[in-house]
């Protein structure tokens, strides 16, 4: 078990500019609360396939990923049947989505996020939980209808505001830093605290 916390990581833009990573035999991870701007891919992670009888559980939340503008999104699979991924409570904003997932991968839940955008890279597997998420922007699938969605200009503004002057509204807090009980649930990221 390992837990990536508050950690802030700005810049990183080589061709593997990943910000943080959890790839093929890692298994219960958790990044909580971890700011990553301006990253190629601020944020990815690859099962192990058929090799791998283990859930690879990994979590994502309270995290601030943000990507450069040609970047993928931020938070990427790479597929290959990870296993159990929880990416909720977040505000991950990418060059062409926010997240990118692959149908590969088994019991992903991404849930009560801000995203600037959502892709899957084919149909949302069964076993998928997908709702509650708050879009800035779609991705070029949602606006040929895909995977649904519709952009919140209150959320966006506020995004826009909190990446501009690093203190979150309350309507990101309200959708972001909803789990005071949990470690860094009242965080956006390494530095911002929601009341």
């Amino acid at each position: 078990d390992a837990v990536i916390i508050r950690n802030s990581i700005t810049n990183v833009r080589g061709v593997h500019g990943n910000g943080l990573s959890a790839y093929r035999g890692n298994h219960r991870l958790a990044f909580i609360a971890n700011t990553v701007l301006d990253a190629k891919q601020p944020a990815t992670f690859h099962g192990l396939g058929d090799e791998d009888t283990i859930a690879n559980d990994f979590v994502f939340r309270n995290n601030l990923f943000t990507t450069i503008p040609d970047g993928f999104a931020g938070v990427i699979s790479w597929g290959n049947h990870t296993r159990n991924v929880q990416i909720r409570n977040n505000v991950l904003v990418g060059g062409e989505s926010g997240v990118r997932l692959a149908p590969v991968d088994e019991n992903v839940q991404l849930h009560d996020n801000i995203l600037s955008g959502l892709v899957i890279t084919g149909e949302t597997p069964e076993g998928w939980t997908v709702r509650d998420n708050h879009f800035v922007a779609l991705s070029r699938q949602q606006m040929k209808g895909r995977h649904g969605g519709n952009v919140e200009g209150d959320v966006a503004a506020a995004v826009k505001t909190m990446l501009r002057d690093g203190a979150a509204s309350s309507i990101v807090c309200g959708i972001v830093a909803t789990r005071p009980d949990e470690e860094a649930g009242k965080m956006i990221g390494a530095d911002i605290a929601c009341p």
